[in-house]
């Protein structure tokens, strides 16, 4: 079917600053969409993207940045002519 990756955008509280991972709202908003798509063909991706003490106008600065290195990261390579 394809492919889906949620970006989580945000401040310390995205990041997870000073909580474990597996109590992170990302890491449990991550698992449960893992369980949700289990058995489809869809491949989910995750990507948690928090800065800490960013504020909005920081984050909309950032965010194209941050959305290259992503599709950078997960593209499919090109085939070859």
């Amino acid at each position: 079917m394809g492919s889906v990756h949620v970006v989580f955008m945000g401040d310390s509280i995205t990041a997870g600053q000073h909580i474990a991972s597996p109590k992170r709202w990302t890491d449990i908003v991550s698992d449960r969409l893992a369980h949700a798509y289990f058995d489809t063909e869809v491949t989910l991706r995750t990507s948690a993207r928090g800065v800490s003490g960013d504020t909005t106008r920081l984050g909309l600065e950032r965010f194209p940045k941050d959305m290259q290195a992503l599709r950078d990261k997960f593209a499919k390579p090109k085939k070859a002519a």
